[in-house]
């Protein structure tokens, strides 16, 4: 696992079209797919994870199932099987396929596929037969939690949805709570080239837990004040996340912060954040939202360029002086 340090996952690039079809050759014994490869690499549906420069597993995804997308291929070298690179793969095909569902298929004698698939949140939806014969083919879809269907399942369960409201003078206490410990799994490689921000991920073998001190801000200053304002989400009375907003020098709606209580991430929530943070920078006559982030925190990141942020710029020595140093702050717009 000690290699593993050096894992890379990002979409493919056509040079590595010929690598890509080697390692597929490898594995299936012919380059009959070499084509459908290549269009794949050019649609920009390829991922590929590479250690120490050497492509070790792809993943190929297309949009000709019913219109739908559906993984054609996850091909994983055999001396690097069981390391979690599979999983890998399948994550970064959910993120790029954003709130829509996505299908794939396996057959019902490959046992470590269907767990895998099953393990990332995968679901039977149905068969084929007569593809292999004595051996059919069995269909998955991932239906991400979008904000649509989560709205749906709280409205089941507790007959009741997310709230967000701006902060007053009587929900003071219930803001600037101890932050919670997040996962990071990995880092954003960020690299300035023609005048724009592209960036790759980096995952790391071992994830752990990290959680950084509260944002020391006086509330009060927040309430009924054009330039500052702060909007609670809450679910069944109880305050579940908050979004913090001020008015940057440049005019940019600049989010302090924003958090959702550990028990209540991936609904959503954090969606509905930013939406309030939409509308309140709008109605304001402000040209879009900014924020900063660390480099590591890469599920947060994930989430920004969802929600329709880019990455503007890059500060390695903003953390210098820290605890923190090893860390590189990223800004993200979004631009109205």
């Amino acid at each position: 696992m000690g290699e593993l340090c050096s894992v890379r996952i990002q979409q493919a690039a056509l040079s590595q079209c010929e690598e890509i079809i080697s390692l597929d050759e490898s594995v299936v014994g012919s380059r009959s797919r070499a084509g459908q490869i290549c269009q794949g690499v050019e649609n920009g549906l390829v991922h590929v994870i590479t250690i120490r420069q050497k492509i070790v597993a792809f993943s190929l995804l297309s949009n000709n199932f019913y219109g739908k997308h559906f993984l054609e291929l996850l091909i994983v070298e055999q001396g690097y099987r069981r390391k979690g690179l599979g999983e890998m793969l399948l994550c970064a095909v959910q993120q790029q396929c954003g709130e829509e569902r996505l299908f794939t298929s396996t057959n019902s004698s490959n046992l470590p596929m269907q767990k895998l698939l099953e393990k990332c949140g995968f679901k039977r939806c149905g068969w084929i037969d007569q593809l292999d014969e004595d051996d059919p083919e069995i269909i998955y879809c991932y239906q991400p939690r979008n904000v649509v269907s989560v709205q749906h399942d709280i409205d089941m369960a507790t007959g009741d949805s997310v709230q967000i409201l701006p902060l007053t003078w009587g929900q003071l206490s219930t803001v600037n709570k101890s932050n919670q410990p997040f996962l990071i799994v990995g880092r954003v490689k960020a690299a300035f080239a023609d005048g724009q921000w592209a960036w790759t991920e980096e995952i790391f073998p071992t994830p752990y837990e990290k959680c950084y001190p509260d944002e020391q801000l006086d509330f009060s200053q927040y309430i009924n004040n054009p330039d500052r304002c702060v909007f609670l989400a809450y679910l069944d009375r109880q305050c579940v996340g908050q979004i913090c907003l001020r008015r940057n020098w440049n005019q940019y709606g600049f989010i302090e912060d924003i958090s959702v209580a550990r028990d209540y991430r991936a609904r959503g929530i954090g969606k509905k954040l930013i939406a309030a943070a939409i509308q309140w920078a709008k109605a304001g006559g402000m040209p879009g939202l900014m924020l900063e982030t660390q480099d590591i925190n890469l599920t947060a990141c994930r989430f920004y360029k969802r929600c329709g942020f880019q990455l503007g710029g890059v500060d390695v020595m903003l953390y210098g002086n820290s605890a923190y140093k090893k860390e590189q702050a990223l800004f993200w717009y979004l631009q109205f």
